[in-house]
């Protein structure tokens, strides 16, 4: 991101995300950016550049916690995020999200919402936490 874009790192908050996929290889989480003037190329997201959309703005591998969960934590500003899970290759859309939106080529996108001093877990994310 450039530096007009870039948030200070005060003002982001650690946001955890979470996919129950059992059997995956690998799993990432790919954040869009909001305005389509801004994007990276294919060869700036390897090792998934066949697959790249052309508004992602940052890749997070996910870890396996344990069989066929996996999780990870993205520092994120306040305000709205258009994301969805890549796994093995396949664009998946988080079946826990609380809200989602169309992606402009016939399928949607899910949506995190960042708040200020962000003290609400997701319940699906707190349920996973407790089962660690």
């Amino acid at each position: 991101m450039s530096a007009e874009t870039s948030p200070a790192a005060s003002d982001t908050i650690n946001v955890p995300f979470a996919l129950n996929s059992p059997g995956a290889r690998n799993v990432y989480v790919a954040l869009f950016f909001n305005e389509w003037a801004a994007f990276l190329r294919p060869a700036q997201c390897e090792p998934v550049s066949q697959v790249v959309r052309p508004m992602v703005r940052e890749w997070v591998r996910l870890e396996q916690v344990r069989p066929g969960l996996w999780s990870g934590e993205v520092a994120l500003p306040v305000g709205r995020h258009e994301y969805l899970f890549l796994v093995d290759g396949t664009w998946v859309v988080d079946p826990e999200a609380l809200d989602v939106c169309p992606d402009g080529d016939g399928s949607f996108n899910a949506v995190r919402s960042v708040v200020p001093a962000q003290v609400l877990v997701e319940p699906h994310l707190l349920a996973i936490a407790r089962a660690i």
